[in-house]
């Protein structure tokens, strides 16, 4: 009685949810793709300029964490999303619909990496798989849906 009540809510909270899809997503990555650039060359002419260390290492080592905690900072937010995905009205979630931790963001965004790394099939997935989930979003437990 317990497991088919379970799945019959699950069943209504996915007639309600409305999952991102492909050209949505894109829309949403390559403005952050822009914005997270734009703070990787603020920093590094911070890093250069102002704080006086002229070796270009050493930006490199700013602009490489900027790039690797950019997007997990903001998906374990309470905004739930970064500014790209926030403007277009989506964000991350859990499989339940909650806010994702840190861990399974960071997760997440090395996740990318891979879909990258099997020549962007694992974004391509987007387009066919039911919840709308890239490779990296299956493999972390994550939806990316419209917000109400």
């Amino acid at each position: 009685m317990v497991l088919s009540d379970a799945l019959n809510e699950n069943e209504q909270l996915s007639e309600q949810v409305q999952y991102a899809g492909f050209w949505r997503r894109l829309a949403a990555a390559a403005s952050d793709f822009f914005l997270c650039g734009l703070i990787c060359c603020i920093s590094a002419w911070v890093t250069d300029n102002i704080l006086g260390f002229k070796d270009p290492i050493v930006a490199g080592c700013v602009c490489l964490t900027i790039i690797l905690l950019y997007k997990p900072l903001f998906e374990s937010s309470p905004w739930q999303a970064p500014p790209g995905k926030l403007a277009l009205g989506i964000i991350v979630t859990d499989m339940q619909g909650r806010r994702i931790s840190f861990m399974r963001a960071l997760g997440r965004g090395l996740g990318m990496m891979l879909s990258k790394a099997i020549f962007y099939g694992g974004y391509i997935m987007i387009a066919f798989t039911q919840k709308k989930q890239g490779l990296h979003d299956i493999l972390a437990r994550c939806l990316v849906v419209c917000k109400s």
